[in-house]
């Protein structure tokens, strides 16, 4: 296991735990809601709790990959999510709810604390979930959407 398996590892121990974890996010597959650079926190969560819109970190492979939760269906009895990254064009496969490490309950950006529970961050992220599959058809709205995140999040 290399030096990110490990860290991976301990990660989903203390989420497992109930303890929040911060990390600084990389990539740009969220962007503009958390862009690298971005310290994320992480608070344990099972798939049952999870509503549409939420961000979510969980296991793909060797990554540890946060994507917003566009919504989960029980198949043979186990439960999966769909999830996406907001600006990518498609959904990743399935990801099996066991492979769930948690809930993004913060972002912070510049020294500001962005609280995705609060309610403009929650009705944006609904609005962002329920256009992002249709997102091709609905490209002015997708539009509009992404430039609010822009104002409510900053540049």
């Amino acid at each position: 296991m290399d030096l990110a398996g490990v860290q991976r590892e301990l990660a989903k121990e203390e989420i497992e735990k109930g303890l929040a974890m911060r990390f600084r996010a990389q990539g740009g597959s969220m962007s503009p809601f958390v862009r690298a650079g971005d310290i994320v926190t992480v608070e344990a969560a099972e798939a049952r709790a999870l509503r549409v819109g939420d961000v979510v970190l969980f296991q793909s492979g060797n990554l540890a990959v946060v994507h917003r939760m566009l919504y989960q269906y029980v198949r043979g009895g186990a439960t999966y999510l769909l999830t996406k990254g907001d600006s990518v064009p498609d959904p990743d496969r399935p990801v099996p709810a066991t492979r769930l490490m948690g809930r993004v309950k913060a972002i912070e950006r510049h020294g500001r604390r962005i609280d995705l529970d609060s309610r403009p961050a929650r009705a944006l992220a609904v609005l962002v979930a329920l256009a992002s599959p249709l997102s091709a058809y609905w490209r002015p709205f997708a539009r509009r959407a992404r430039d609010a995140a822009r104002g409510l999040f900053g540049r």
